[in-house]
């Protein structure tokens, strides 16, 4: 059998033109939003298009060309309520050069071309050239391609469906409705059902499935399960998540034999271990039984499992961008910044910053209050942007693509020693980045000031806040000693692996007591506090106080240099 060689598809969704060639699996990574799943749906969109046509009309050919009218009700799948909405930036026009292209070509030479488009009196339109590939592509009971979104769980029970509803749920990609009919049509296939469960214990070791079923007196389905001969049978429905989706995506392979296995982030629920053997699995049965995988991902684990065994697609805003290094691929996976090529789209950018706060609403109240513009500034929250070895990557990875923008990377101090903070600036300067190391022990203590209190609630005066932020302060005690404590032990433990000193974790909390009654301003924990300050707010002004917002006294000196490094002030 021949294997796909390659796919085209123009006009989907955010698509306006993709191709790839295709191995036994190839895996896409991106933004959200960048066009992953997109590629995904447009290949099954295509296969259950041809299939829903061959249901509602018959087998139509003339010749190389099949060319039928359908009413939109009829089609098996489509990703949205309305199928013109797949269109191209939601737009499927009458004229055929306007309409959705799926092209399939196989590695002995057979090619299909589906075309979508909208015909009259609101019907689907369709029009398929290359006959043997395309009646192929037709056959519901050999499905060309399987869709499998990631599974987050299962019905409580089912009943027994036809063969024929079970394909269409399939085809739908709503697995999990039907997920036991499945187990059961698998079991009765005798050899298949032990083929599955093979499979099935190379990631779950010891695991046994159990399907019941009697056509004369059972209504549901009764499937269980259990992790070894001495467990207990279980409901499958009290499966983890793990095994629900390795189960689906196997069941797929072993029982329909597509030629394309389609996964939209197989990885999901599931755990990181789990996803790797996953993934190895897919690839060696991709090879042995003749399918070909595309998965779309965000997993740093699915990525480093097959980097080294597949084709690495990265895309962005519906296009496959080529050039991204392996090496900086997996750092931005690690650290979420898949969307970086995303930054570089606007022409304006000027700076980068990096900030370990997933809600970014104080630091861009921060530095528009500094003097940054804001609309050639992109905060990039992204998950230990404060590693140095992940910032270095990343830097040298804007660097390479628009030289011009700066980078700046936020991080809390958090209690950090002076000889700490100081070498964290020059090993982060040594990278290419400007630290913003926090005057404070967090970003949240630049809001605690009668200042800012005052210019963001005009009612509040500068002497009532300061006595708020006292009372705030002496509330909140116990909550920063306990952050202090646990920040510092975290830090100690560290060192041990490098130093082998044990921690001391009671001279810690000792110190950490001393040191916040001498100066409780300095050591108070500013997300503590602020919490106390905003419900003493709220009581006074009887509704919500916003301090997220910008304000004169938010201002940070190394900050403004670096703005006015960036915009210049205007010379008279």
């Amino acid at each position: 059998m021949a294997d796909v060689r390659s796919i085209r598809i123009r006009r989907f969704k955010v698509i306006e033109d993709v191709a790839l060639d295709l191995a036994p699996a190839i895996v896409l990574v991106g933004a959200n939003n960048a066009g992953k799943s997109s590629i995904l749906q447009a290949l099954h969109f295509a296969t259950s298009v041809a299939q829903s046509a061959r249901l509602a009309a018959g087998p139509n050919w003339q010749g190389d060309v099949y060319s039928v009218g359908f009413r939109p009700e009829q089609l098996i799948y489509t990703p949205t309520a309305e199928f013109w909405a797949v269109g191209f930036k939601g737009q499927l026009g009458e004229r055929r050069d306007t309409w959705i292209n799926v092209e399939i070509e196989e590695t002995d030479g057979r090619r299909c071309l589906v075309a979508v488009g909208p015909g009259r009196n609101g019907n689907v339109s369709l029009r398929i050239e290359g006959r043997e590939l395309g009646e192929r592509i037709q056959d519901i009971s050999r499905p060309y391609t399987v869709y499998a979104p990631g599974l987050a769980g299962i019905a409580r029970s089912e009943q027994s469906l036809s063969q024929g509803v079970i394909r269409r749920t399939v085809a739908r990609g709503d697995a999990n409705l039907v997920l036991r009919n499945v187990l059961l049509w698998l079991f009765n296939r005798g050899e298949d059902w032990g083929q599955f469960q093979n499979d099935l214990r190379e990631l779950f070791p010891g695991i046994s499935l159990r399907v019941e079923f009697s056509d004369v007196t059972d209504e549901h389905i009764r499937v269980n399960f259990r992790k070894g001969d001495v467990d207990s049978w279980l409901p499958l429905d009290c499966a983890g998540t793990s095994v629900l989706q390795a189960i689906q995506v196997l069941t797929y392979i072993t029982l329909f034999k597509p030629r394309l296995l389609l996964l939209d982030e197989p990885d999901s629920h599931m755990h990181p271990d789990n996803q790797a053997s996953l993934c190895r699995l897919l690839l060696r049965l991709a090879r042995q039984r003749g399918f070909q995988a595309i998965i779309a991902t965000h997993s740093r684990h699915v990525f480093s499992a097959l980097q080294r065994e597949v084709p690495i697609k990265w895309v962005s805003k519906g296009s496959v961008v080529d050039g991204v290094a392996t090496e900086a691929t997996a750092k931005l996976l690690e650290i979420g910044a898949l969307d970086s090529l995303d930054l570089l789209e606007n022409p304006q950018l000027k700076c980068v910053v990096m900030t370990e706060d997933d809600d970014a609403k104080t630091i861009c109240s921060i530095l528009e209050s500094s003097g940054f513009r804001m609309d050639q500034t992109v905060i990039a929250p992204y998950r230990g942007c404060t590693k140095l070895d992940a910032v270095g990557v990343f830097s040298q990875f804007l660097r390479d693509r628009v030289p011009h923008v700066e980078i700046v990377v936020h991080r809390d101090r958090d209690y950090m020693s002076q000889e700490d903070a100081e070498r964290y600036v020059r090993q982060l300067n040594g990278c290419g980045s400007v630290a913003f190391l926090t005057r404070d022990n967090d970003i949240e203590g630049y809001l605690l000031t009668p200042q800012h209190i005052h210019a963001t609630c005009p009612q509040i005066t500068v002497e009532r806040a300061s006595d708020i932020l006292e009372q705030a302060t002496v509330a909140a005690r116990i909550a920063s000693i306990t952050d202090i404590i646990n920040l510092r032990t975290e830090r100690a433990w560290r060192r041990r692996a490098q130093t082998g000193d044990q921690p001391n974790v009671g001279e810690i909390a000792v110190t950490a007591q001393v040191e916040y009654d001498a100066n409780p301003q300095a050591m108070r924990r500013g997300k503590k506090v602020l919490g106390q300050v905003r419900f003493m707010l709220q009581q006074q002004l009887g509704g919500h106080a916003n301090l997220d917002v910008p304000s004169p006294a938010l201002s940070v000196p190394e900050l403004q240099t670096i703005a006015s490094s960036l915009w210049p002030p205007p010379h008279n």
